[in-house]
Parts: C-alpha cells; sequence; structure tokens
C-alpha cells in the first residue's frame, strides 16, 4: 500500500458520502446518520483491504508513446549509474522517513485528544452519585422503548448538558441543576438520551473518531465528523417528536440546555443533548411540521450496508494499470 493509494481511496470513499448524504437531503435524519456511518466504517476498512485483500489488476487500454520516448529510454540504458542516483535514492528515503514521523505525530496528537475527553467522561461516571429522582422516570421511558439493557442514571457537577456514556452498562448523566426540572423536561432529556442509547450512537461515534485519527490530515474527514454529529442529534430529535413531546416545548429545552452549556463549557467526549454549533438549524428542523422524521427500517440498513461493501471492494481491490503501446 502506498501513499498514494492510501490517500486517493480514501477521498473517493469520503467524496461518495457526501454524495450520498445529498442525494438523501429529503430522507430522514436517521438514514443520512447511518450512511455516515457506514462511510466512516468504510474508511476503517480501506488499510485492511489495500493491506490484506487480494488484488485485482485491470488494464486501461494501450497509450501511445510520448515523442522522443524511444530516444530517451536509449539514452538511459546507455548512461552508466551515477553517483548521483545514489544521493537522490537516499534523499528520497529520508523524505519518506519524514513524512511518516509527521503522520505518527499527527494520529498520535489527534488520538490523545480523543482519549483525554474519554478519560475525563469516565472519571465524571465514576465519581457520579445515583440521580434518585430520575431513575423511575428513566426506567418508564427504558420500557416504553422496547430495551432490555438497563440504564442508570447519574447526577455530576461537571455534566454541563446530559449526555450517555457506555456500550455494555450504558449510564445517563444529568447536571446537578437537573433535580429542580419539571417533569416535562426531564421527560423529554431522558428520552433523548436513551434513544442515543438504543441507536448506539457512540459506536458509531467510536468509529468516526477512529477514522479521524487515521486520516487527520485529510479535511474532508473532519467534515463528514461533523455530519455524522448533526444528524445524529437531528435523529435523536425526530425519535423524540414521534414519541409524543410537542415541538415548541422541546425546541425551548433545547434552547435552555444549550444557554447553559455556552454558560458551562464541558469538554466531555460523549453524545450530549445540545450543541451550540448547529443549535439554529436544529430548531428550525423541530418546529418544521413537514420534515421527513422516518426511522430506519432494517432493510433500508440492510440496503445501505450493502451499497457500502459494493464500492469499498473495488476501490481497495481493483488496481487500474495502463497498457504500453508498441
Amino acid at each position: 500500500m502506498t501513499w498514494a493509494d492510501f490517500v486517493v481511496r480514501g477521498t473517493l470513499l469520503l467524496a461518495a458520502g457526501f454524495a450520498a448524504s445529498y442525494a438523501f437531503g429529503r430522507a430522514s435524519a436517521a438514514l443520512r446518520h447511518f450512511v455516515w456511518t457506514a462511510a466512516f466504517v468504510a474508511l476503517l476498512a480501506l488499510p485492511v483491504g489495500l493491506g490484506l485483500g487480494p488484488k485485482i489488476a485491470v488494464e486501461a487500454g494501450p497509450m501511445a508513446p510520448a515523442a522522443g520516448a524511444t530516444v530517451a529510454e536509449v539514452s538511459a540504458a546507455a548512461s552508466p549509474v551515477g553517483a548521483g542516483s545514489g544521493r537522490e535514492v537516499r534523499r528520497g528515503t529520508e523524505w519518506a522517513g519524514l513524512l511518516g514521523g509527521l503522520y505518527l505525530a499527527g494520529f498520535l496528537l489527534v488520538a490523545a485528544r480523543f482519549v483525554a475527553g474519554a478519560v475525563r467522561t469516565s472519571r465524571m461516571v465514576r465519581l457520579a452519585r445515583t440521580a434518585a429522582y430520575a431513575q423511575a422516570a428513566a426506567d418508564d421511558v427504558r420500557r416504553t422503548l422496547g430495551m432490555g439493557t438497563a440504564v442508570r442514571a447519574l447526577e455530576s457537577p461537571g455534566a454541563a448538558v446530559p449526555m450517555t456514556w457506555g456500550t455494555l452498562r450504558p449510564v445517563v448523566l444529568l447536571g446537578e441543576e437537573a433535580g429542580h426540572w419539571p417533569a416535562e423536561r426531564l421527560h423529554a432529556v431522558l428520552l433523548h438520551e436513551l434513544i442515543h442509547v438504543r441507536r448506539h450512537d457512540l459506536l458509531a461515534q467510536l468509529a468516526a473518531q477512529a477514522a479521524c485519527c487515521l486520516y487527520w490530515f485529510h479535511p474532508l474527514v473532519w467534515l463528514a465528523a461533523r455530519e455524522l454529529r448533526k444528524e445524529r442529534e437531528r435523529a435523536c430529535d425526530d425519535a423524540v417528536l414521534a414519541g409524543g413531546v410537542a415541538a415548541p416545548d422541546y425546541a425551548g429545552h433545547l434552547l435552555d440546555l444549550a444557554r447553559v452549556l455556552v454558560e458551562r463549557r464541558s469538554l466531555a467526549d460523549a453524545p450530549a443533548m445540545a450543541e451550540t454549533g448547529d443549535l439554529e438549524e436544529r430548531v428550525r428542523a423541530v418546529l418544521d411540521g413537514g420534515r421527513n422524521r422516518r426511522p430506519l427500517s432494517r432493510r433500508l440498513a440492510a440496503t445501505v450496508a450493502a451499497v457500502a461493501c459494493a464500492l469499498v471492494l473495488p476501490v481497495a481491490l481493483v488496481t487500474v494499470h495502463a497498457q504500453g503501446g508498441r
């Protein structure tokens, strides 16, 4: 696998993700989020396919030799290999080592940022106390959603906004002020966070973060990660509205939580209910009565996954060779 293979083929997959997201612009946010999740999984599978998968060579067709190519080949064959070629080889090796070191430094820096966020959130969860006032409501919402996995409701002074954490033993982390919320807001918040758990959004986020580490130098991967976060929150908003929460009331909850987030900025690295970066568009989407809010069906998810596999396999395995002219 060469550096060019890594960059060019990764760019092709990212471009396909943006094209699919644009094509599904009128579809539900749940579908677009799954498209981006499939794109990130494909990005992670690409190096494995390039390194371990069988290679399929495709001849692109004959190419006419450029003028003077024969003369150049004869001259190159006639001239002896001098000491200059050895210096060029060493210079190329030095540049390759420099680029490899730069890539590794960027990879470790980005990975350290994500690990620091995970450690901070894990520590917050470990030191949190049980939110007894929210546990019964969380259990009611969990049963309504048909979830068999137990979810604990915890309270922490470090949680600027509600968030979820954990895959095998998920928790909902609330701020201290949640104990003074009206029952309607507490229900809407718990519904939103438990939908994150049911959708396994933390696993999708981990895939996106791993891809950002692997392709840290690529601006499209960061734009794609932002799109994944936006569609994730909108998909959960749609599910909350489908669960019976009135759109104006829910928009008010989002605005109040975002106001708290501005006042107390959190560095936690978990799916949180309120994010200020996309708040205006998100509130508009909540209040838009004509928006498609259909959840993702298993059949549609299987179709998207099959299309992603059909795309990543040729991108990873097929190598085009230009057939030389005679």
